[in-house]
């Protein structure tokens, strides 16, 4: 859970693979899977990536979740090759007035370079 009462605020997550990967996909476990209601799954997402310098990062796609399901898995482009990935939630949930992300858990698929 990740929380702010600063409108402007961002929520996000950086995850470092500590090594450039070749990922396939990603796949987010919302709040409902750790017990939350589903209007607390993030409805809407930016997954961005680099390969070498975490300051030089580019969004690679945007993950809607319109129905608010409790689960969903992203491809990746082909050849991907990525180190860090930053996901920037833009909605963190379904009601208006909630200031927390809440994400249960993230799986990245791929292979080591």
């Amino acid at each position: 859970e990740h929380c702010s009462l600063e409108p402007s605020h961002q929520h996000g997550i950086l995850i470092d693979l500590m090594k450039p990967c070749l990922l396939d996909a990603i796949e987010i476990f919302h709040a409902e899977e750790a017990g939350f209601s589903p209007h607390y799954n993030a409805r809407f997402m930016s997954i961005y990536g680099a390969e070498r310098d975490k300051n030089d990062m580019v969004k690679i796609m945007d993950i809607i979740n319109r129905d608010g399901l409790s689960c969903q898995r992203a491809a990746f482009p082909a050849g991907s090759s990525l180190r860090y990935i930053r996901i920037e939630i833009a909605q963190p949930s379904a009601l208006p007035n909630v200031p927390c992300a809440r994400i249960a858990e993230i799986i990245l698929l791929g292979q080591l370079e």
